[in-house]
């Protein structure tokens, strides 16, 4: 799976959340920055724990 990094930001932005509260809610920082520089592909486990940590339904930030 893909994470659209618009969509993140949205959902981010949505709930007032920044990447320092997704990494404290168990997402590696790691995870984060090649999300962020690269837009690698994602095991499902990975984007639903994203989803989970940031408040949404995984669908809302995953690429179409």
């Amino acid at each position: 799976m893909k994470i659209d990094r618009k969509k993140l930001d949205v959902a981010m932005a949505r709930k007032c959340l920044n990447m320092k509260d997704i990494i404290d809610a168990g997402i590696s920082s790691g995870t984060i920055n090649s999300l962020i520089k690269n837009n690698y592909m994602v095991q499902p486990k990975t984007a639903g724990r994203l989803a989970k940590a940031i408040g949404c339904d995984v669908t809302e930030i995953i690429e179409d």
